[in-house]
């Protein structure tokens, strides 16, 4: 009982370790997916990140899904 405890208490942590993602709102006028949807290409318009409350204003953006990199270029942030 004791074993199927700790395997239950483990499998729930990486759950949730696991759905713990970035969510990015794209508000722009141009965008594009590339590489099975891990490549976000986007141009002139507004990134909002719900949980870290931040507002990105830029003319391009690039977002890798799989290193959870997001670059702005000729824009600026405001964190909210």
């Amino acid at each position: 009982m004791k074993n199927k405890l700790i395997k239950i208490f483990i499998t729930l942590f990486f759950i949730s370790s696991i759905s713990n993602a970035e969510i990015y709102e794209f508000n722009v006028s141009n965008i594009k997916i590339e590489g099975s949807g891990n490549l976000v290409k986007a141009k002139d318009g507004t990134i909002n990140s719900k949980k870290k409350g931040l507002e990105i204003t830029a003319e391009v953006f690039i977002y890798n899904k799989k290193k959870d990199k997001l670059e702005a270029s000729n824009g600026f942030g405001i964190v909210k």
